[in-house]
């Protein structure tokens, strides 16, 4: 009769045990279920409430206004209007990097086809095109140098004092930026400077092929002779505050 008083007692507490274990694990799934819920809240309340108070940051709806400058039509949605010249030259720093990714890409694409000779057309060929593209709407982007290639991209007086500029910093954050303002203009300055890629047609140890290509199209070149690292030129990205 004691054994089996005490046999019920044991199980009364193995089955407590028992509830009580599936309860806690119960539990823990119920947690585990609740955390991407709890995460997004988590993200969301202080976004609300940066909302009630106008306060949401610019920066989180940044991307989805500011697709700015990733093609031509980009360009086209623009509205004309700043927040500051920190924009502006985030725009400009955007239309920079558009540019030259789609003139290198165009380069390597033509030097793996026609070697370095067949480089040269494309750029003479395809630079001005691509500068076209991006320049709508108000905006103007192209590449400027006292040791220019083509005729056109020589630096005016205003620009060569920008290149004279750049030429005596010494800083390592390269490349260097200028922003200007002037009469209805906005004016940012983005120094070039020669890469490993460029030495093939600019640096001081030319093939003949080259040689060739380059008197070709460019009879009045002065564009060689470059080290690695060197100021080669600047872009120069206009904007018209009042279009026409």
């Amino acid at each position: 009769m004691t054994q089996s008083k005490s046999s019920r007692v044991h199980f009364k507490k193995y089955r407590a045990n028992t509830i009580e274990t599936f309860t806690r694990i119960k539990n823990v799934l119920n947690n585990i279920r609740l955390f991407p819920m709890l995460m997004l809240v988590g993200i969301l309340m202080p976004i609300a409430n940066a909302g009630e108070k106008g306060e949401v940051s610019k920066a989180l709806v940044k991307p989805s206004q500011d697709r700015a400058l990733t093609s031509s039509k980009s360009v086209e949605t623009f509205n004309g209007t700043f927040d500051g010249q920190q924009e502006f030259e985030w725009r400009a720093k955007k239309l920079v990097k558009d540019f030259s990714t789609e003139l290198k890409k165009q380069l390597q694409q033509a030097i793996k086809s026609g070697g370095f000779e067949q480089g040269i057309v494309t750029c003479e060929k395809q630079a001005p095109l691509i500068a076209k593209q991006f320049s709508i709407n108000g905006w103007q982007i192209k590449r400027v140098s006292n040791k220019n290639r083509n005729v056109k991209n020589k630096a005016d007086e205003q620009e060569q004092a920008i290149l004279e500029l750049f030429a005596n910093m010494t800083g390592n954050e390269k490349p260097y930026h200028k922003t200007v303002e002037r009469d209805d203009e906005l004016i940012y300055y983005s120094s070039i400077h020669v890469q490993p890629l460029c030495l093939a047609c600019h640096g001081d140890n030319l093939s003949e092929d080259v040689r060739e290509s380059l008197m070709k199209a460019y009879p009045e070149d002065k564009a060689t002779g470059y080290q690695l690292g060197d100021l080669r030129g600047m872009f120069v990205v206009e904007y018209l505050k009042s279009r026409p």
